[in-house]
């Protein structure tokens, strides 16, 4: 099997982001931090068109479907790094539960993306796609996103009550 150069690009980016974004911990603890609920709210009003651009014919959903991969696929690794390097830095453990519960909702974004593709000709196959990829991908995926935002905003409190930087 033979693997391209864009595979191999693809799939060094996450680890290169990753450690991008420790150094960037390292070096501007603030604006490393304040990067996470941007990535979190981008990734809630790209969601967001994806809920409400349901009119056939309209090419919106599928733009806004890539946008919100996109986002997830550069933004995650960034975010995951951030909590990765303060948690190393306070020998606190919440920021890799918050990065663990991030890349789980990323990663079934991927999996409803996927089932974006199921045929519906049958009748069976129409009700897979609308309980898969309408109902029960989003729902999953909308709930990992608000419990990835109520953990670093519960954390961001405690970190101002105790007094660590």
């Amino acid at each position: 099997m033979k693997v391209g150069a864009a595979e191999v690009i693809r799939w060094l980016l996450v680890p290169v982001l990753l450690g991008i974004a420790i150094v960037w911990h390292q070096r501007n603890p603030v604006a490393a931090r304040r990067f996470s609920p941007s990535v979190v709210a981008g990734l809630g009003i790209t969601w967001l068109v994806l809920a409400s651009s349901t009119i056939p014919g309209v090419m919106v959903h599928r733009w806004a479907g890539h946008s919100f991969l996109i986002l997830g696929w550069l933004g995650v690794p960034i975010v995951c790094g951030v909590a990765i390097a303060e948690s190393l830095l306070a020998r606190r453990w919440t920021p890799v539960f918050h990065a663990i519960v991030f890349v789980v909702a990323i990663g079934l974004s991927f999996l409803t993306a996927f089932t974006g593709y199921i045929e519906r000709v049958t009748s069976g196959g129409a009700l897979r796609f609308l309980v898969i990829h309408v109902l029960a991908g989003p729902t999953l995926v909308l709930s990992g996103l608000g419990l990835s935002w109520w953990a670093s905003r519960r954390y961001e409190k405690s970190r101002i009550t105790t007094g660590c930087s």
